[in-house]
Parts: C-alpha cells; structure tokens; sequence
C-alpha cells in the first residue's frame, strides 16, 4: 500500500495533549523526534485517503493531527473514521457507525449513524439516510429516498425520485409537520426558474387594474392552467430565480461527492456530478449545474450540440411556506 505522508509540527502543549488523548499512535513518532523550542516535528500518513489528498482547504496542526492519528482505517480507497465506521470502495465514512458501505460505491457518510445505501449517495448529519442512488441529505434524522432526489434540513424527507424536499416530516416520513420558507430568491426570468412573491404580487395587481372580473377569472384560470404546465415540464431547479472524489479550485470552494466540482468562488456543490461555476453559486443534487454567480441549481438546462433541442433535469420542491417577502419563493397555493 502506498502512502503519503504529512508533516505536522505541533506545540508542547499540544503535543501532551494529544497523548493524554491517546494520540499520536506510537507507530506514527518516534522517541528520538526533535524538540526544538518546545516544537515536536512528526509525519502522519495518508494511505489510499483519496478524499484527504484532494481537500485544498488548510486544517490547523493539532485538529489534522487528531484527525489522521485517531480512529482511522484505509483500505481499497475507502477511508473510515470512528469506531464501527464502514465504507465500501472508494466511500468515505466518517463519525461512529456511520455506513458508506451499501449496495454501491462512492458513498459519503458523514456523521453518527449516517448511512448510505445506493450508489454514489450523500448522507451529512446525524443519524442521516441516503437511500436512493445518487441522493443527497444534509441536516440530522433526514432521509432522501428517491433517486437523484436531496432532502435538505433536519427531519426532511425526499421520497420521490427527482425531488428536493425541505419540509419537516414525522419520523415515520407519513405525516408533515412544518414547511420552510425559501428566501433571497431573485426574480425569475426564464421558463425553467421559480418565481418570487413580488413577481407574483406584482402580476395580480395588473390583473385586478384593467379588466373586468369576469375576464379577470379567465386569466387567472389560464395563468392557473400554464404555470401548472409550465411547471410540470420545466420544474427545473434553479432555485436561485423561485466527501468522495469532489474538487474544488477556487478560494473558499467545497465540492462533495463523485465527480463534484467547485470551480466559481464561494461556490459549492453536492451529489455526483455537480458543477457549481459561477461566483457564490450552489449546485445540489447529482448532475445538478449552477453556472451563474449568486445561483442556486437543483437540475440543469441541456442544449443538443447537434440540432439545438433543449432539454431539463428537473426536480420538484416540495414543501414550500408561503412566501411573505418580496425575495421569499411561492407555492402553489399561492398560485392558485
């Protein structure tokens, strides 16, 4: 196996306190290491820890030292952290019992009993469950059930395929006790980008200002009728306008999941194969794409290179209060 290893230098103080821990393991210093002004020089390994070679963020000497020196196995590419932690290959499982060791591979677990089940799944949070293939959950007791679907927030439930849900439901996932507000949402100005309470306050007060009720009742149930198939065929998820092998690039940068990547600045992005590119973008959920600054993506707009034809990723959001600002996202209901 080979390893990589990486230098630590740490205080006195730090030093007898990681031994009072029990830490560094003996296998990782030797009696003979120099004390130089009460500084001790020593290496950590880096075995197969494909997650930890790529992180490009700085961790101070002592907390990487506990990191690297704790409860920690490598194996095949996977890396675990904490007692009873397991992973499959290439899976990342970090905190107790937490279980990157389902039916596929690539899995993130990070957090007490966090678990992932299918492939390339994401699972941050205590007692967290990715049970879909290429699903994301962030925030304690979540579950994402549905493929390619994000549960984000504690006690969400995503249990349809393509879903983002940020409700807050029973532990049973059969009753909804609480709704969440989306806020700071930009106007949309596509077909495919959510809309924002101003936008729907101010298309009311053109409506109720120049017609007659009558008319005014059949261009509500028409509006009623196109936003509804318009957001049946283009819930798109730029919601923005409403740890395996991820990189990012660019200063202050997170990207978490198989093929991830956070190239804009600020940026971050979650689940397989999500790009986030523009400056203080998000891009959630596996294949999502945030290429503008200050977007939030949860699908993507797809354009054939050959005949031109547009096509979306989409998913649905559900469990949405009522917006009240004029930056808060709308429902439905409010719609209707």
């Amino acid at each position: 196996m080979q390893c990589l290893f990486k230098a630590i230098s740490l205080t006195g103080i730090e030093f007898l306190f990681l031994q009072a821990l029990g830490f560094p393991r003996k296998k990782f210093y030797h009696e003979e290491n120099i004390l130089e002004n009460q500084i001790i020089h020593f290496s950590l390994p880096f075995c197969h820890a494909r997650f930890l070679k790529s992180t490009n963020f700085t961790l101070s000497s002592l907390v990487l030292a506990l990191f690297l020196s704790s409860n920690v196995a490598y194996a095949a590419g996977e890396v675990t952290i904490g007692n009873n932690a397991s992973a499959s290959p290439y899976g990342v499982a970090i905190g107790d019992d937490a279980n990157a060791s389902g039916s596929g591979s690539g899995g993130v677990a990070i957090g007490g009993s966090a678990s992932v089940k299918k492939n390339l799944g994401i699972a941050v949070g205590e007692l967290t469950e990715a049970r879909g293939e290429s699903s994301v959950v962030i925030g304690a007791f979540g579950i994402a059930d549905g493929k390619q679907s994000v549960a984000l927030g504690a006690n969400s439930r995503a249990k349809n395929d393509d879903e983002v849900n940020i409700g807050i439901w029973s532990n049973d996932g059969l009753k909804l006790y609480g709704t969440r507000t989306l806020s700071g949402l930009s106007a949309g100005t596509k077909d495919d980008e959510a809309v924002n309470k101003k936008q729907l306050d101010t298309a009311i007060a053109s409506i109720s200002g120049g017609v007659s009720a009558a008319d005014a009742q059949k261009m509500a149930d028409t509006a009623q009728s196109d936003a509804v198939t318009t957001a049946n065929e283009h819930t798109d998820t730029e919601i923005s306008k409403v740890l395996n092998s991820g990189s990012s690039t660019t200063k202050n940068a997170f990207a978490i999941g198989q093929d991830a990547t956070a190239t804009g600045e600020i940026s971050t992005a979650t689940g397989q194969n999500a790009q986030a590119k523009g400056k203080n973008s998000v891009a959630l959920g596996a294949n999502s794409v945030a290429d503008k600054d200050n977007q939030v993506s949860i699908g993507q707009k797809i354009t054939d290179a050959t005949t031109g034809a547009v096509s979306y990723i989409t998913r649905t959001l559900s469990n949405l209060t009522d917006g009240t600002d004029a930056h808060d996202a709308v429902n439905k209901g409010q719609l209707d």
